[in-house]
């Protein structure tokens, strides 16, 4: 995908829009497992019922199979956070709303944020600064949002050709690397 857009600049809304619908939901699954070790499962929420929150989606971990579908890749900085500490009867006891949900699956679940309601979460600082949530920069605790966050910096990139950079963080160890919040394009960052 980083190709493509350093190719043609930007690709409009109408390619940008069936980009990002394909990262949040597809409706046939293949998952291909090679001596690579890839996975093809391009679609967020499928990850996030499973519990995985990618944390690094950008154009240069996007790829484009022999017929234009994407392919979500580089699955290093992933993390499964589908566990809580003290198991299902803890879960049940303290998290009630969160079960309930979970029972009811569709759209409304995994929950996007992290509140005391939702049991899953984490707070580790990882992802690419341009295209990470400023919550995981801060070191606050984050749930599955984070991976809409860099759908939605994905869709400016892919129809401006540009990238916004985040608000500038002050504590280690990003700040040295984090600029002015300004749009950049591909070809400035080079």
């Amino acid at each position: 995908m980083a190709g493509l857009i350093e190719h043609k600049g930007y690709l409009g809304r109408q390619l940008a829009q069936f980009y990002c619908a394909e990262l949040v939901r597809v409706y046939k699954i293949t998952i291909y497992h090679t001596h690579t070790d890839y996975l093809q499962v391009i679609a967020i929420q499928y990850l996030h019922k499973q519990g995985i929150v990618h944390r690094d989606i950008k154009p240069a971990n996007i790829f484009l199979d022999d017929v234009g579908h994407l392919i979500l890749g580089d699955f290093g900085l992933a993390e499964n956070i589908a566990t809580y500490e003290g198991g299902d009867s803890v879960v049940l006891e303290k998290f009630p709303a969160w079960v309930e949900a979970r029972k009811k699956g569709g759209d409304d679940f995994p929950w996007l944020w992290a509140d005391d309601s939702n049991p899953l979460s984490t707070q580790d600082a990882s992802g690419t600064r341009w295209h990470t949530a400023p919550e995981v920069f801060r070191k606050e605790r984050y749930s599955f949002g984070v991976d809409y966050w860099s759908v939605g910096v994905l869709y400016h990139e892919l129809i401006t050709g540009c990238v916004c950079l985040p608000l500038p963080v002050v504590d280690p160890p990003y700040s040295d690397s984090i600029q002015q919040l300004h749009p950049i394009s591909r070809r400035q960052q080079a």
